[in-house]
């Protein structure tokens, strides 16, 4: 099980990438090593497999799992840079075994421009090429109990630069600076998304700026320089988000705040906020606002978009915690409101009064 150190951010586990390696695992998308690692198949059988057809879902449930990774392509904002330096993965599978398998960008597109509903996951700061896949398996593992009648989804890991550099603090600003140019690669490829596809984001600490940058540039909004110049769905629906552990000023996704139009994409946000949560105690530090974090307690001054945001706090449950583990495995308030954002259709008027009075927004 991961933990945090005494300062924000801290969760690296650093395994070898394998880019562009085929990685098998045996039975279950589930089966993970306790360490976190892949288990991996035997020599034969990966070759076995790699010789076989290989279907880009989930064996019983029919749910696709992709990885894009913009690790390669750095900060570069540019839509030639995105088609010709994602690193796209599939989890595949084949004779009850899975792993991953490279896919062109091409590729990745024509399985993307069918309106499957679509779950996308950004991860924190300090999670390495490698961690970030099975990182993002366990997201898509705290998912498994929405209804299974609501159909598959496609389940997208985002990956992006957010090794450890050296200098802690250093390594939380400049990661806190990358994250713009990372909302911009979001929001770019969520544009060639087919604009009927239903569409939900989970940003977990530094994912969470970025999911609110990208949606931010989605409704028409810039960072600093940059803006979508080029849409190719200029128009579409609002989404659901929810961001967990939320390493972004409280005040951005007010009305007229830096992330200022971040609301009008979203139809529903789900906060989960930990106010022990170091990372959360300690942002303020870090960063030359001195602001305090939206995953502390929530947002203030939303105006006419107050009724999309709800928050749920954790505290009790998670405590001086910041790894997603530990949120996951501390409170199953976080995997119900995980499981709310993942139905399609939503299903959360159903509950409603059940979760009211403890989805209520902090002061």
């Amino acid at each position: 099980m991961l933990r945090c150190g005494a300062l924000p951010f801290a969760m690296a586990m650093p395994l070898a990438c394998a880019a562009g390696n085929s990685v098998f695992a045996s039975n279950h998308p589930h089966a993970l090593h306790s360490s976190g690692g892949i288990l991996t198949a035997s020599a034969s059988q990966s070759t076995r497999l790699a010789a076989g057809s290989l279907r880009y879902h989930h064996e019983e449930d029919q749910d696709q799992i992709f990885l894009l990774n913009t690790r390669a392509i750095g900060t570069r904002c540019e839509s030639d840079a995105m088609c010709s330096g994602l690193v796209c993965e599939a989890y595949a599978g084949l004779g009850g075994a899975f792993g991953w398998e490279s896919l062109s960008w091409e590729q990745l597109a024509a399985e993307l421009a069918k309106p499957t509903p679509t779950i996308i996951y950004i991860h924190g700061n300090r999670v390495d090429c490698g961690y970030s896949k099975s990182h993002g398996l366990a997201m898509y593992r705290s998912l498994a109990n929405r209804r299974q009648d609501d159909g598959p989804i496609r389940f997208i890991i985002w990956s992006w630069p957010s090794s450890q550099i050296r200098g802690q603090v250093r390594d939380y600003q400049v990661k806190a600076a990358r994250t713009k140019q990372v909302g911009w690669q979001l929001a770019w490829a969520i544009d060639q998304l087919p604009s009927e596809t239903p569409i939900a984001v989970i940003g977990y600490s530094y994912g969470a700026r970025v999911a609110s940058g990208a949606l931010h540039l989605l409704a028409g909004g810039r960072l600093g320089s940059l803006e979508l110049n080029e849409r190719v769905h200029p128009q579409r629906p609002p989404v659901r988000a929810a961001f967990v552990a939320a390493a972004l000023d409280a005040n951005w996704i007010r009305p007229g705040g830096y992330h200022g139009r971040a609301l009008e994409q979203i139809d529903e946000l789900l906060l989960v906020n930990n106010h022990l949560d170091p990372a959360m105690r300690f942002y303020h530090l870090a960063m030359e606002s001195g602001a305090r974090p939206l995953g502390y307690g929530g947002p203030r001054g939303l105006g006419q978009f107050a009724g999309r945001v709800r928050s749920v706090d954790v505290t009790g449950a998670v405590g001086r915690h910041h790894a997603i583990e530990e949120y996951l495995a501390s409170s199953n308030r976080v995997t119900r409101v995980l499981e709310q954002v993942a139905q399609f259709p939503a299903r959360l008027h159903e509950e409603q009064r059940e979760t009211e009075t403890e989805l209520a927004a902090r002061p």
